[in-house]
């Protein structure tokens, strides 16, 4: 695996010895990132000090022991009060360019999440995608297409294997992430037409939902199942906020007439155990320390109440705001709080010396969200002024500031290591903390399926995963035309010999002719009843040979669009054919099962010559001098191996050892000397034919590359990432 940064590994003695790259040669860039908005210009601090109004006279007493992380250089202009500190800031530091910026959603980003486990980031957006993303690389690694307009609240399980979405009718869709290899999955709805959803939390082990309802109630779901736990009522107005406790146990609510609610989320007797309110103002934004002690409500007349839960009273009210509460979070310690507001500033509280230790300005329109780094030092604020800024806490300066969008950031959350930040409006944008050290790559925030390159390297197609079939010019790295004429996502592609005509074949079972100078249609092939798996043109282009998932390899005749012959790849056998390929000339084809192993037909006559029943077969390719098979199996007891056998025997030449995870293609050079071969590993080996010996490992990225292509010359090589990464190696 890659490392943190995306730099390769250090090679192990007697291991691999990786070849010092990716090269990158060119970078393929969607067009559709828009330009950096001008800076909005800071306003000043508020013209009055924050009042900490005591109960009891008593700061309360937290755990673990209170220790602030203001440092005692912080500058603070002194109040009226004596009891409160303020301190205002507004430095103004040089913009930074983002490590990455990932602007593939095309709608306002609702949601984001990152896995416990950092591998994994989740956005949900308007514009009815999921996207799964490598929060270290900012690589896209799944979309998930149908995600219907989140229109009130969404929320992403902390595991990210569940994201659920609010909608205007009441009902919440859920969405397997799992089931991402079933892209026409579709969500699962849950509830019925009990009134608008007005905001969603996900329980800390990511196994129930929790809605607060326009209809006055809190309702409980479990995620696996679909099935209503249990409902909550008790509000006399609309629930407008929900959070779980950290243990999950407990789920807090806040409604329109300003009660906080508690409920035990196991309880058999749906009755709230603890109600508070401090005045009739609605409850905003409510959130619990961590260990679950204390609980903070966010009111919409700008208070923020702190609530003793052992004791259901009210510890304090700070009252420092004149609009609305939109964001509320405690400090992985539990000795801070922080507060936004309509108003655009941001404050922090000192619990337990019971004070204002700053306020933080240059935010220009309302904050929307704030996320302490996971060792609290640092604060990172999103606001509508289509700014993203990272605070320093023990100085109360602006340190970074992302103005990068021209839409409001939304969202962010912090790497578990707190390296990383990253921001959401209507792009993704992630920045490290520190240096960054590049790892050589552009993300152009697609799935690569399949990719092929024309005859004279100077026209790249690349298959994602939508329908869309792009075209690229080697040569400047420009994306030419966007090719919409499947109806699902592409899965085989191949250009003809003289590089004018190029074939795709899809998930809708069909496959596509298409002139690549006008991007036109030439000829749609019906006939297959599955998946289209691989396509290949006959030397001459007459001839193009496809074979599909439904165990049938067919020979069309690309002027008239009729079927040849029809080759049963899948006879007697229960299971189809995975994995096909044909001679430059579609005399010869080949099949692999994942049951029954290799079988070579001469395909012009449909007599079938050889059978090898080796398991566990994932792949098979033809050399272009039709004198080589090469399979691939990482199931059998030689572990990930590739074999090499001769064409018109069937005979087995070698074998291949190396990699050490499951090899996702494999591709001739054209003259049939080298064999390059990817891996989900993120690497790429170079094998000399002839002799059998690995020549090269290439490394691309952290996350697996899953289509490999050499330009005419056998000169470069190109792989494409599951990360949406394009890698070109110069490799001869």
């Amino acid at each position: 695996m890659s490392s943190k940064h995306g730099s390769p590994p250090p090679a192990h003695p007697g291991q691999d010895h990786p070849f010092p790259g990716p090269m990158t040669l060119r970078r393929l860039e969607c067009p559709e990132t828009s330009p950096s908005p001008p800076r909005p210009t800071p306003i000043a601090p508020p013209p009055r000090s924050e009042k900490l109004a005591l109960h009891n006279n008593q700061a309360p007493v937290l755990s673990p022991p209170p220790t602030s992380s203001v440092s005692p250089s912080a500058s603070f202009a002194r109040s009226p009060d004596p009891a409160t500190k303020v301190a205002s800031f507004s430095s103004q530091p040089a913009e930074e360019p983002p490590t990455r910026r990932l602007q593939c959603h095309t709608g306002r980003i609702h949601d984001i999440a990152m896995a416990a486990d950092k591998n994994l980031l989740a956005t949900t957006s308007s514009d009815m995608l999921v996207r799964l993303w490598d929060p270290v690389t900012g690589a896209l690694l799944h979309t998930l297409e149908r995600w219907p307009e989140c229109s009130r609240a969404t929320a992403i399980c902390p595991d990210v294997r569940y994201l659920v979405s609010a909608q205007m009718d009441g009902t919440i869709l859920v969405l397997d992430c799992s089931m991402i290899s079933w892209p026409r999955a579709m969500p699962r709805s849950l509830g019925g037409r009990s009134g608008s959803i007005n905001a969603l939390d996900i329980s800390p082990d990511g196994k129930t939902i929790a809605a607060g309802c326009e209809n006055k109630t809190v309702q409980l779901w479990d995620l696996e199942s679909g099935v209503l736990q249990r409902t909550f009522a008790g509000h006399p107005a609309a629930v407008t906020a929900v959070a779980f406790s950290t243990d999950g146990c407990l789920v807090a609510s806040g409604s329109g007439d300003g009660k906080v609610r508690i409920w035990r989320t196991a309880t058999t007797f749906p009755v709230a155990i603890e109600t508070y309110k401090q005045h009739s103002s609605a409850v905003t934004a409510v959130v619990f320390s961590p260990g679950d002690e204390f609980l903070a409500s966010g009111h919409e007349n700008g208070n923020v109440v702190l609530w003793n839960r052992h004791k259901s009273t009210a510890v304090r009210s700070i009252l420092g705001y004149s609009a609305p509460i939109t964001a509320l979070r405690f400090s992985p310690d539990a000795t801070q709080l922080v507060s936004a507001s309509r108003d655009t500033y941001i404050r922090v509280w000192d619990i337990p010396r019971s004070m204002s230790e700053c306020v933080l300005t240059g935010h220009t329109d309302i904050v929307s969200k704030v996320k302490f780094s996971p060792d609290g030092r640092l604060l990172g604020s999103g606001s509508r002024d289509r700014t993203g800024r990272i605070w320093d806490l023990a100085t109360g300066k602006e340190i970074h500031k992302v103005t990068n969008t021209d839409d409001p950031v939304d969202d962010l959350v912090f790497s578990a290591d707190g390296s990383q930040i990253t921001m959401t409006e209507f792009g993704l944008s992630t920045w490290n903390l520190n240096p960054w050290r590049w790892a050589g790559r552009h993300q152009t925030g697609y799935f690569y399926h399949s990719i092929c390159m024309s005859p004279h390297g100077e026209i790249l197609a690349t298959g994602v995963y939508s329908k869309l079939v792009r075209i690229w010019c080697c040569s400047t790295g420009r994306l030419l035309r966007s090719l919409d004429g499947h109806q699902s996502r592409t899965t085989a592609m191949a250009f003809s010999s003289d590089g004018k005509f190029l074939a795709t074949g899809s998930v809708d079972t069909t496959v596509v002719v298409w002139k690549i100078r006008s991007g036109k249609i030439i000829t749609r092939l019906r006939g297959h009843e599955k998946d289209v798996l691989k396509v290949s043109f006959a030397s001459d282009g007459n001839l193009l040979a496809s074979a599909s998932a439904d165990g049938s390899v067919r020979v069309w005749d690309t002027k008239s669009g009729t079927t040849v012959r029809i080759l049963d790849a899948q006879g007697s056998y229960h299971d189809s054919p995975h994995s096909f390929d044909f001679t430059a000339d579609c005399d010869w084809a080949v099949a692999r099962s994942y049951s029954h192993g290799l079988r070579i037909w001469q395909s012009r006559y449909g007599a079938l010559q050889h059978t090898e029943q080796e398991s566990g077969g994932d792949m098979v390719r033809i050399s272009p001098d039709a004198m080589t098979v090469v399979t691939t199996s990482d199931r059998g007891r030689d572990g990930v191996v590739i074999r090499m056998w001769k064409l018109t025997t069937g005979k087995l030449l070698g074998i291949l050892e190396g990699h050490r995870t499951h090899v996702t293609d494999l591709v001739f050079s054209p003259n049939s000397r080298r064999l390059a071969s990817s891996s989900m590993d993120g690497s790429v080996r170079l094998w000399d034919v002839e002799s059998r010996t690995l020549l090269r490992v290439l490394r691309g990225s952290g996350w697996g590359l899953h289509a490999l292509a050499f330009c005419s010359e056998g000169k470069m090589l190109v792989a494409g990432s599951s990360g949406g990464d394009v890698f070109i190696w110069k490799v001869d």
